[in-house]
């Protein structure tokens, strides 16, 4: 185990791993003995100077394990006192990869795996064993709390099903991939550093343990996205996205910049007000239209964190009106309802006089009805193929509930229109029934007012 600490420091860091695998009978950590302590533990060791804590795990478990492994996520860290000196170990999970070498560090007498619960007994510090103590109740399949009744089941398969939740796990998916590529990479040079500086190890600017807080939330957002909390998930994700942005400045600095500039106009074009301002203000240079020469990473996180508050008041906007709908919908319901009822047991006589006693009965009402409906679903058609792939995202994620609602406008659009055609308060000196069918067919186009309304939301 490699020593880099020669002289005394104010704290003590060092880095290690759980690293586990899959058997029969189910995961297994790798536990070493250390024949200088006598004891059993984790594999885990002292960084050296001007190396990364995560490449100092990498080397350890190289070094006393043999094995070369892959890095899953933040673990966490224990911290402890090493002769009055304060010691910080910070750990990952990690898998292997490969066939182990046959020489492993002299310190290390042995390199056994064991089932989970065994390693955790045969661990000798009480700190490891709370690490595999939440490692444990990790892996533990989680316990949805069953939903009530029938409703409770359908709302659930239905958040499965909807088009946030896939575009949820999609993007998890990616950002974990991009995450484990940018812990593999080495960190980038400064731009400005001589060749010799470079091949003499000289570090680039370090923005902190940004991947081991892009690992946690990256796993509370599959967790939430477990739970159906798809809220708190989109939150996790974009949260892990930022700091994975300090990571693209330390070894992708190219694809930082490309990330400014494409944040940079998005604000020119959707934003207003003092957001675009703040925005334009910490990416643009002088000229207020091209990215800056000097950009700090701080710069970039600040202006996407804006660009992500922006995004999620569209959908909070959003939301609300998906719930506005939903309510009027099933107001618009019953009042249906409660209209064919009455109309089923209406009579002609002096209480239909105005109407005409053509118009007492469940039947015509109902052909009123679904005259009204076919007109929505007309105009729905129409409006789907002129606005095929030129909606924006968030118009399409409340579309369904748009839809449901535009139907139960046109029905009692169409109502009120053959009402008003046969009263007396607009004469039209036509009485016909082709007319009154006409009328029906073409109120059912006035939902297109919800298009309208919900589109200028979005805006």
């Amino acid at each position: 185990m490699a020593d880099g600490n020669a002289n005394k420091k104010e704290v003590i860091h060092a880095a290690g791993g759980l690293v586990w695998r899959e058997e029969e009978q189910g995961k297994e950590l790798l536990v070493i003995h250390r024949e200088r302590y006598d004891d059993w533990t984790l594999p885990k060791g002292k960084q050296k100077v001007g190396e990364e804590l995560l490449e100092t795990a990498l080397r350890e478990i190289k070094e006393e394990t043999g094995y070369r492994v892959n890095v899953e996520r933040f673990a966490g860290a224990t911290t402890y006192e090493v002769d009055g000196t304060p010691k910080v170990v910070s750990f990952w999970q990690m898998v292997p990869t490969g066939e182990p070498a046959d020489e492993l560090d002299d310190e290390v007498s042995e390199a056994v795996w064991l089932p989970v619960d065994q390693a955790w007994e045969r661990l000798q510090y009480p700190l490891e064993k709370a690490l595999v103590d939440i490692f444990r109740s990790e892996q533990q399949p989680v316990q949805h709390k069953a939903p009530a009744g029938l409703l409770g089941r359908l709302l659930n398969y239905r958040r499965r099903l909807s088009i946030s939740h896939r575009r949820l796990r999609q993007e998890l998916a990616h950002l974990r991939e991009e995450h484990a590529y940018l812990c593999s990479l080495p960190v980038a040079p400064p731009p400005d550093a001589e060749v010799e500086d470079v091949e003499a190890g000289e570090p680039a600017a370090s923005h902190g343990p940004w991947w081991s807080r892009a690992d946690v939330l990256l796993w509370q957002a599959g967790r939430a996205l477990e739970d159906l909390d798809l809220e708190l998930a989109w939150s996790c994700l974009k949260g892990a996205s930022r700091f994975t942005l300090y990571g693209l400045a330390e070894r992708k600095p190219a694809r930082l910049r490309s990330r400014a500039r494409a944040a940079l106009r998005e604000a020119q074009q959707k934003l207003t007000g003092w957001r675009q301002e703040t925005v334009v203000g910490l990416l643009a240079g002088p000229d207020g239209q091209t990215l800056r020469d000097d950009l700090p990473v701080e710069h970039v996180v600040q202006a996407v964190e804006i660009l992500d508050g922006h995004h999620d008041n569209v959908y909070q906007r959003l939301d609300i009106l998906k719930k506005r709908l939903r309510n009027l919908t099933l107001v618009m319901g019953l009042v249906w309802l409660v209209w064919m009822a009455i109309t089923w047991v209406a009579v002609p006589g002096p209480a239909n006089e105005l109407l005409g006693t053509t118009l007492a009965g469940w039947r015509f009402w109902g052909t009123v009805s679904a005259l009204g409906l076919m007109g929505a679903l007309l105009s729905i058609f129409i409006s789907i193929r002129t606005r095929a792939g030129k909606s924006r995202i968030p118009i399409e994620l409340a579309d369904n509930w748009v839809t449901v609602a535009r139907l139960g406008i046109a029905v009692l659009t169409a109502i009120m229109a053959v009402i008003l055609l046969h009263s007396q308060i607009i004469n039209l000196g036509l009485e016909s029934a082709q007319l009154t069918w006409a009328v029906a067919l073409a109120a059912g186009f006035s939902e297109r007012l919800v298009v309208r309304a919900l589109e200028q939301v979005a805006e």
